[in-house]
């Protein structure tokens, strides 16, 4: 039993240490883009975001190339590895950490993102902010 043990330790510690961290810095009042990757061969489990590490998520999908949308939440997933989150509309309340994961058997894959929400100016900028290699805008149609 120890070793049983043992190893359920030795394997939530080499999760952690694999865990992704992003530092965000975003204006308030502006829409916040980001992506989260994930492995070839995971693409057909649901992907999560969630905040402050809730058992529940802001928003979830097992869909691909169609954006979900719950209140300020969205999310697609591409074909790529990769999805992509958006939070509108930002506010300081929205400062703190968030997790992109991958539902699968065992130990969920997820990246953990640490997002700060500053004061905004008031010019806007038009380009939208991105994390993690999320490049243009993402456009959820209309």
């Amino acid at each position: 039993q120890f070793v049983m043990v043992f190893l359920w330790l030795l394997l939530l510690l080499v999760s952690l240490i694999s865990v992704k961290t992003k530092a965000k810095t975003a204006v308030e009042g502006q829409d916040f883009y980001f992506s989260c990757k994930y492995k070839d061969g995971q693409g057909v489990n649901t992907k999560y975001f969630s905040h402050d590490e809730s058992s529940t998520p802001l928003i979830l999908t097992d869909k691909h190339d169609q954006w979900v949308s719950i209140g300020r939440f969205s999310l697609i997933s591409d074909e790529g590895n990769t999805f992509y989150v958006t939070i509108d509309s930002l506010t300081k309340d929205d400062s703190g950490t968030y997790w992109c994961g991958i539902e699968r058997h065992g130990l969920d894959t997820y990246n953990k993102v640490d997002l700060i929400v500053i004061k905004g100016e008031t010019s806007i900028c038009s380009t939208p902010l991105s994390a993690g290699g999320a490049s243009g805008r993402l456009s959820r149609g209309g």
